[in-house]
């Protein structure tokens, strides 16, 4: 797995970083991914023709790198140096995955900085790409045309159920997440090719399963040796079925009309809802079911997988994919969502290891 140092400017690769001593690199699907990067000097470059002295220089905080496994790009954020017993120096590099550019933007508006929340009716997807374009491409922040950041490039998508957003004033990064993960939504932002810049991709994850045919099946099968280890976690802790949805004149029961034991609910304040947001019948309803949907039994599936299974990731399956997990010994037949993927690299080799979230429970 080859580590590459990107031109600060264009994002281009200019250097293949060689002898490190180890290297774990996350990709995820909900969250900010994260690397660590492990040298002690000399790390080595191989370096494109006509290269001057300057090339040797060691990475840097703020500065970009990517690696020919995986389509994500990280941000150098802090580096430790460390001498050992014996004299020598060890370099710890560590940092988080681009999107993290859209923790440095709030949600306040140029409009009406006042104004608590921002409001939005339509796809999930697009009412998260939306606010996002309002603030990085448009000037419509509070910090207005420098608030902008021209090295994004960010259409306007969609995706997910039709919903009304209303979004607290904060963190762009923070606020965008809690538009899209309650219906199984993420964002990446990757380098385009073609236009040279980064580019913001609102993701909902493919069905990849045997219970679809518009595209091949990706089923990953224990026994027949696709995981070189496996772990399988069930929890029922975070469970709810029924949500009291209380608003601003009305209050709502959504959800199971199971009783007695088997009876699980969740509260949700509504209160916030004004006039000028919609139908309150309707946003209560959208409100109880997400928090339903956020609070499901959690079925986790993690391993490392063989280096020669059949899947290749990014040809056959990428990150928030919809697969199929088979495995007799656990009693497991499920489709469950990549959340996760970490690299790890050594003087071992270098092994993957995918996290699996359950979405739906096979026969």
């Amino acid at each position: 797995m080859e580590l590459l140092r990107l031109d600060n400017n264009t994002l281009e690769p200019r250097w293949i970083l060689e002898n490190y001593k180890s290297l774990i690199w996350t990709e995820r699907y909900f969250e900010l991914g994260e690397f660590k990067l492990v040298y002690e000097k000399p790390m080595f470059y191989q370096m494109p023709p006509g290269e001057g002295p300057a090339a040797y220089q060691p990475p840097s905080i703020g500065e970009y790198l990517a690696c020919t496994e995986s389509p994500a790009i990280m941000k150098i954020e802090s580096v430790d140096a460390t001498q050992q017993e014996n004299g020598t120096f060890q370099w710890t590099l560590s940092g988080r995955s681009v999107e993290a550019i859209l923790e440095q933007r709030t949600t306040m508006l140029a409009s009406n900085p006042q104004k608590e929340y921002w409001t939005r009716t339509g796809s999930a997807g697009g009412n998260a790409s939306v606010l996002i374009n309002s603030i990085v491409s448009q000037g419509l922040g509070y910090g207005g045309a420098a608030d902008n950041i021209t090295e994004l490039d960010t259409p306007v998508q969609s995706g997910g159920p039709n919903v009304t957003s209303k979004v607290k004033q904060g963190s762009l990064y923070t606020r965008v997440r809690e538009i899209l993960t309650p219906y199984g939504l993420g964002f990446f932002i990757r380098r385009n090719a073609t236009t040279k810049k980064l580019q913001l991709e609102i993701y909902n994850g493919l069905d990849r399963t045997s219970t679809q045919s518009s595209r091949p099946v990706v089923a990953f099968n224990v026994e027949a040796g696709d995981f070189a280890e496996s772990t399988y976690l069930r929890s029922i802790k975070e469970d709810k079925a029924t949500a009291y949805v209380r608003g601003r004149t009305m209050s709502r029961i959504i959800g199971s009309p199971d009783s007695g034991l088997t009876r699980k609910v969740v509260y949700v304040d509504a209160s916030d809802v004004q006039p000028d947001d919609g139908d309150e019948f309707t946003i209560l309803g959208e409100r109880g079911q997400a928090a339903i949907d956020a609070a499901i039994e959690v079925q986790m599936f993690d391993g490392k997988l063989q280096p020669n299974n059949q899947f290749v990731y990014e040809r056959d399956y990428k990150l928030g994919d919809i697969v199929q997990i088979d495995s007799y010994v656990h009693g497991y037949h499920a489709k469950a969502r990549v959340i996760e993927r970490i690299l790890s690299a050594d003087v071992n080799g270098v092994r993957t290891y995918p996290t699996f979230k359950t979405t739906q429970q096979l026969n």
